[in-house]
């Protein structure tokens, strides 16, 4: 069953929640319940600060009832990190969703820290929130990952431009307008991800090898169009390096092989 925690801004700190408080009566508690945790907006312990309403989910790893008490133990996997959705985005949402009239109904009216049950159409609705928060958040850093190619592939055509070196290679492209749509649709072409390795390609990662990475497939064809451009891991583009597609393909195969070899013990 889903629940949704209500609890106070101190009761919300690190990756994991452990914290006595009361219970919706006639609720049944699972380990590995879902968890929706939205923090009081206006808590008895005084003024609130910084986030609050919805703030994460997790999933219920353990609890203790006493009568209609409960202390449970929560492990988050996701923080909400979209645009504040509080009891006034609920009450918003109230004359579109009949579940999100339910929901502000329930818990609207009160300020106590308690264990909600929630049903499928509840959980539903605060799903679509989360999936919601996601996919703005999703666009705008694959708009920053897009303009960063653009400028890195304009970048190389400059310095392939520059007569004071004639050891770097021609390299010939569109303007940045027609370049970042291009590489837009590419993305989308590709489902995000690598042609190489058939992997995703992250688009929020301090990791600089995982990073996305333009690779023309013909390395002699100097342009960078539609036809000659794909998209990569920063690693598979470098190991690629200016090889065919067969000879990578007949690289990867091999590697594959090895490791399946070494998890059989081979």
């Amino acid at each position: 069953m889903p629940i949704l925690v209500k609890c106070n801004p101190s009761d919300f700190t690190g990756d994991k929640l452990s914290l006595a408080l009361g219970t919706e009566r006639g609720i049944e508690l699972i380990e590995g319940d879902e968890v929706f945790v939205w923090i009081s907006e206006q808590p008895r312990e005084g003024k609130t600060l910084g986030q609050n309403g919805l703030v994460a989910r997790g999933e219920l790893v353990a609890f203790e009832r006493s009568g209609l008490k409960a202390t449970i133990k929560v492990r988050l996997h996701q923080r909400f990190d979209g645009k504040h959705f509080g009891m006034n985005a609920l009450v918003a949402a109230s004359s579109k969703s009949e579940p999100a009239r339910h929901l502000e109904r329930r818990i609207g009216p009160r300020r106590h820290r308690l264990v909600w049950s929630l049903s499928s159409e509840e959980r539903e609705f605060l799903n679509s929130v989360f999936l919601v928060a996601d996919r703005q958040i999703t666009a705008s850093a694959l708009e920053v990952e897009i303009t960063r190619i653009v400028g890195f592939i304009t970048n190389r055509v400059a310095v392939a431009g520059n007569e004071r070196s004639g050891r770097i290679p021609l390299r010939l492209t569109q303007g940045d307008t027609e370049l970042f749509e291009m590489l837009l649709r590419r993305w989308h072409d590709q489902n995000g991800v690598c042609v190489l390795c058939q992997r995703e390609i992250p688009l929020r990662t301090e990791n600089k090898l995982l990073q996305m990475s333009p690779d023309r497939v013909d390395s002699t064809n100097p342009r960078y169009d539609w036809q000659n451009i794909r998209l990569t891991h920063f690693a598979c583009n470098l190991a690629k390096s200016d090889a065919t597609l067969d000879e990578w393909s007949a690289y990867l195969d091999m590697m594959r092989r090895s490791d399946s070899q070494s998890e059989n013990g081979l």
